[in-house]
């Protein structure tokens, strides 16, 4: 058994092929600082969705950012997106709604077309600052439109073909390792899909 993008460690899993998601977390809690920097404070909206192990390991990346190196940003709410777009579209506008737009809004699932589109129909297409994770059609439509800002993602093609490569190792006798592969950073202007 090979863990592509989320590990098992105490699994009988024979290894790891993918990126470090605690330190992605950490990568978009960063960016998300960084973009806000000349905030005295702000709030940040935390999406959620399943408690997969990435995305946990994603949002303990991100708190630990925030909280040591970016202590006026705090997160104000987590809402969960159930990994439906019509769900946190709802959601996002909800919070908007009752507590004002969100400084930031970091996203460690999908559904990021709904999010968008709660932003866009708010009129905060290019105010709130948002990221989120894999780059795939609707987050490179949101990149380029300007209303999501940074998508974390990883080269899955590359991981699929190192997995390949620890099941004939394993399947030789020998001992595959763990592989952990760069996350990789999309804005509009390195978003294209080919």
């Amino acid at each position: 058994v090979v863990c592509l993008t989320t590990d098992l460690p105490s699994s009988s899993r024979t290894a790891f092929v993918g990126s470090d998601q605690f330190a992605s977390g950490a990568t978009a809690g960063w960016f998300c600082g960084r973009m806000l920097q000349n905030e005295k404070a702000g709030r940040v909206l935390f999406v959620y969705s399943v408690p997969f192990r990435c995305a946990l390991d994603r949002e303990q990346g991100f708190r630990q950012v925030l909280r040591t190196e970016f202590p006026a940003l705090m997160i104000d709410e987590r809402v969960c997106s159930m990994e439906s777009s019509d769900v946190i579209y709802e959601a996002v506008r909800r919070y908007i709604s009752k507590v004002g737009p969100p400084s930031a809004i970091y996203n460690v699932s999908g559904a990021n077309i709904g999010i968008g589109r709660a932003l866009e129909d708010e009129g905060l297409g290019s105010k709130t600052i948002f990221i989120g994770h894999e780059l795939n059609d609707n987050s490179r439509a949101l990149l380029e439109r300007g209303t999501m800002d940074l998508t974390i993602g990883h080269d899955f093609d590359r991981e699929f073909s190192m997995s390949v490569e620890c099941i004939r190792m394993a399947l030789q006798g020998k001992q595959p390792v763990k592989h952990l592969t760069p996350s990789q950073l999309f804005t509009r202007y390195n978003c294209a899909i080919t």
